[in-house]
């Protein structure tokens, strides 16, 4: 939990949108202009599902790709980015499908695909 301090405090004024088992695409765009913390976390749909997390020990965050090479490199810079700003990559699932071309869904679910700690 003390890794999640960044981004709790980040996203605890801000309201959650969506319901907790809906997958929210983002463009795949957007996530490719981020350059810094601040950008990324201007992105709604993304500060909702870390404050969902954040408020959720049992659940992970998962992250969808439409597949691909490409999706699959969007996805793991995002999730990189969200390492960076203290979401541990244990509480954090990498899947292909659940979304078009040109997206990445997020969504907080409880996965039976959690990562172990090593």
């Amino acid at each position: 939990m003390k890794n999640l301090v960044l981004p709790v405090l980040l996203v605890l004024a801000l309201p959650a949108t969506g319901r907790a088992g809906d997958i929210t695409p983002v463009s795949a765009e957007i996530l490719d202009r981020p350059e810094t913390a601040g950008a990324l976390l201007a992105l709604a749909p993304l500060r909702a599902a870390v404050a969902r997390l954040a408020r959720a020990d049992d659940r992970v965050l998962e992250i969808f790709y439409p597949g691909g090479e490409e999706g699959a490199l969007r996805a793991a810079r995002l999730e990189g980015w969200l390492v960076a700003l203290g979401v541990p990559s244990t509480r954090m699932v990498v899947l292909p499908g659940g979304v078009e071309a040109g997206y990445i869904g997020l969504r907080v679910g409880k996965s039976k695909t959690r990562k172990q700690r090593p």
